[in-house]
C-alpha cells in the first residue's frame, strides 16, 4: 500500500529489502546509544530523518506499554531472527516522529500530540473507509470473507497481488 501512496515522491523511500538489508543500506552502528542495553544504528546520511507512518490503533496500544516504546521504531541494530520479519522492520530505523492514519471519528486527544515522546506531526484521515484497518482486513481475509467493502480498489489489488495477509501454512 506505501508503494502506492509513495512511489514516485521525490522525498520519501520506498523499498522491497529485507529489515536487515534496509537498515544495512541505510544505518550505520551508533557508538554511544543503545536500546535496552542493546547496540543501536542511526542514519548513514548526516541529516536524514526518519518518520513512522503509523495507525491510530498501533499508537494507542503502544501509549500504555513503556517496554514496547523503547523499541518501538527506536533502531536497534536486528538480531538475526529477525533479519526477515516485521518486528525486524519495526526495528530498524529511528523514527523521530510520526504521521497517524486516523479513522474519521477517532480521538487522539489522550495522546497528547506524541507517541511516547516523540511528536504526531500530522494525521492522515481516512473518511472513505471509516472502519478499515489492517488487523481487521487480516482476520477477514484469513477467515474467508471478502474485504471488498472494506478497502478501496487499489489497495485489493495490492493486497491481492502481494498475497498480503493469506493465513500461515
Amino acid at each position: 500500500m506505501l508503494f502506492s501512496a509513495f512511489e514516485h515522491h521525490p522525498h520519501v523511500i520506498v523499498t522491497r529489502l529485507s529489515p536487515l538489508e534496509m537498515q544495512k543500506s541505510l544505518m550505520v552502528l551508533d557508538e554511544v546509544r543503545f536500546v535496552f542495553g542493546k547496540p543501536a544504528v542511526k542514519s548513514a546520511f548526516p541529516g536524514t530523518q526518519f518518520i513512522g507512518i503509523v495507525g491510530s490503533d498501533t499508537a494507542y496500544s503502544l501509549s500504555p506499554n513503556p517496554e514496547a516504546l523503547e523499541s518501538f521504531m527506536t533502531g536497534i541494530e536486528i538480531p538475526e531472527k529477525y533479519k526477515e520479519h516485521t518486528l525486524g522492520g519495526l526495528m530498524a530505523a529511528p523514527v523521530d516522529s510520526f504521521i497517524l492514519a486516523l479513522r474519521e471519528g477517532n480521538d487522539i486527544s489522550d495522546l497528547k500530540g506524541k507517541i511516547g515522546e516523540r511528536p504526531i506531526i500530522a494525521t492522515i484521515e481516512s473518511s472513505s473507509q471509516k472502519d478499515t484497518s489492517s488487523t481487521k482486513i487480516k482476520k477477514a481475509l484469513q477467515s474467508g470473507k471478502s474485504i471488498e467493502n472494506t478497502v478501496g480498489p487499489n489497495v485489493a489489488k495490492i493486497i491481492e497481488k502481494n498475497k498480503l495477509y493469506l493465513p500461515s501454512k
